[in-house]
């Protein structure tokens, strides 16, 4: 798998930031519709790296309407996440910042 064997620097004096983006081939992602989700955006592959990066983090960010819609973000709390935190040594509690839309 993909980033399973990452080692993210740890910086003295700042934090090591890293993104993850995704689009359509038309270049949007438009959830707007009330009870609309992400389940079907992307390959199975595709969330597997992307619980794998949130593993390696120590916080993340997300906008207002992917905290409401997206369904990676019940996955937070699964064990199977939180025991994979703890192998890391990064503990079962991972931050997250919501930014306004």
């Amino acid at each position: 798998m993909l980033y399973d064997d990452v080692l993210f620097p740890v910086l003295p004096d700042r934090p090591y930031v890293y993104a993850n983006f995704a689009m359509t081939m038309n270049g949007s992602l438009d959830f707007s519709q009330e009870g609309s989700r992400a389940t079907s955006f992307g390959s199975s592959y595709d969330r597997a790296v992307l619980h794998t990066l949130r593993a390696h983090a120590d916080a993340l960010a997300h906008g207002r309407k992917t905290m409401r819609t997206m369904w990676a973000m019940n996955d937070l709390v699964s064990p199977e996440f939180l025991e994979r935190r703890e192998r890391l040594g990064k503990g079962s509690v991972l931050h997250y910042l919501v930014f306004a839309s």
